[in-house]
Formats: structure tokens, C-alpha cells, sequence
């Protein structure tokens, strides 16, 4: 399977910044919301590695667009999974992987291989309210959600149903 929907330019003046922040926060949001208006509770949201609402790296402003949604994701009722693909390379993939609910990390993850573990997540109950980076690595794809002895934790998040009074 060839992936090629996943490419992104990293923002470099003022108004690619101002981009940046319509689509991977308010855009990303109004996602939810639609998601929400329309009654579909299962989203599954492919964020940045090393998202942070207090990065202050050249490209802050793409890091805390991406954790400002993601946090807003972890406020509201819908059945979600975050997954945080290390830097994306235009290979197939292998179905080898490596995950972990730590978000600061470095490596690679290949489109290929992400892409399966999006449609993968979708199936699998125990990745709702889930968040987590996916790299290359050594593990068959399929063992790590389904074996009962997964090599790694996955982060729950606890969240919060904000139910509105009025639809004004």
C-alpha cells in the first residue's frame, strides 16, 4: 500500500504560520466538532511527534497548533487515538513497528506503515483514548495491539463530557 496524503511543508514566513494555525488547530477542531455534529464517535487524529504547547523550536508555532488540538481532542466526548508518527519517508513499509506513549522522540516512521496502523486503530477498542508515537522497529504490527504482552504501556488520558445547556 503507497500512502502520499500525509506530506507537509514546514511554515517558514508569517503567513505560512498564520496557515499553520488555521489548519492544525482550527481546522483540526472544526474536525471535531463536525465529528461531533454528525454523531460519529470514533476520530482518529495523526499528530506531530514531539507536539508541545511549550516547544520553542523553529517550528513552535506547527508544535503548539498540533498539541492545542490535541488537547482539545482529550476534552470532548468522542471515542479517540492519537498517533504521532516519527519523520515520515515515502516507503511502503514493512509492518514493523515500534510504539510508545512517550512523545518526545526521534526517528522515522514510513508512510506505508502508518497508514496500516490507522485503519488498524480503528478495530481496536483498546486504543480509544490513546496516545502515541510510532517509529519503525522490530515488532509485527498486528502483535502490538493484540498480543495480551504488548512492549509498551499506552497512555490513557482521563477527559472530561462537556455537554451544552443551550444551542445558541
Amino acid at each position: 500500500m503507497r500512502c502520499n496524503h500525509f506530506r507537509r511543508r514546514i511554515p517558514s514566513d508569517r503567513a505560512d504560520k498564520d496557515k499553520t494555525v488555521l489548519v492544525d488547530h482550527i481546522g483540526v477542531i472544526r474536525s471535531m466538532v463536525t465529528a461531533q455534529v454528525q454523531v460519529v464517535k470514533r476520530y482518529i487524529m495523526l499528530n506531530a511527534i514531539n507536539a508541545d504547547e511549550n516547544n520553542t523550536s523553529r517550528i513552535a508555532h506547527y508544535h503548539k497548533a498540533e498539541a492545542f488540538a490535541e488537547r482539545h481532542l482529550q476534552d470532548i466526548d468522542l471515542d479517540w487515538t492519537i498517533i504521532c508518527p516519527g519523520g515520515l519517508r515515502d516507503d511502503e513499509g514493512n509492518s514493523l513497528v515500534s510504539v510508545s506513549s512517550e512523545n518526545f522522540l526521534e526517528g522515522v516512521a514510513t508512510r506505508g506503515n502508518l497508514a496500516a496502523t490507522l485503519v488498524a486503530c480503528l478495530d481496536i477498542p483498546k486504543t480509544i483514548h490513546k496516545s502515541f508515537s510510532l517509529l519503525e522497529g522490530e515488532t509485527p504490527l498486528h502483535e502490538v495491539f493484540l498480543n495480551s504482552l504488548t512492549p509498551f504501556r499506552l497512555q490513557t488520558v482521563s477527559y472530561h463530557i462537556s455537554i451544552p445547556t443551550s444551542h445558541t
